[in-house]
């Protein structure tokens, strides 16, 4: 279930590629959050990474986000962007991911105001990270 291919990838990783959700789902619900996060060697992507930048795999996103403990929404990928900076950023597509990372979060892990005026950000996210802060 967690064996991985010479590159890395897992097989949860290849059924969000894939969307295969009823496959990502029970891998999902099988693993433990350590082996949620199980970065592929090249690009060290986590499968939140792949889910929340996937097209068609919202429930997988979801799931994902409901199963993974906080800290790993504000931890960069490999030294790159958090999975928070990606919901954020897909929030006009995909604003369910980062509405659920909004209520997850506290308000210190949250972007403040001047930040927001900065992002492209759903609105009704926005609203929901002040109203969070405040």
């Amino acid at each position: 279930m967690q064996g991985k291919d010479i590159d890395g990838i897992t097989p949860l990783h290849w059924a969000i590629h894939l969307e295969f959700e009823e496959a990502a789902l029970a891998l999902i619900d099988k693993l433990s959050a350590e082996q949620l996060c199980t970065p592929t060697k090249r690009g060290g992507q986590t499968a939140l990474f792949w889910a929340i930048n996937g097209e068609n795999v919202e429930r997988i996103a979801l799931a994902l986000i409901r199963k993974l403990p906080l800290n790993r929404f504000c931890e960069p990928e490999n030294g790159g962007p958090s999975a928070l900076f990606w919901a954020r950023r897909n929030s006009k597509e995909r604003p369910s991911q980062a509405l659920l990372l909004v209520e997850k979060l506290s308000p210190e892990q949250l972007p403040d105001e001047h930040s927001l005026s900065s992002l492209a950000i759903d609105p009704e996210v926005a609203a929901a990270i002040l109203s969070k802060k405040s």
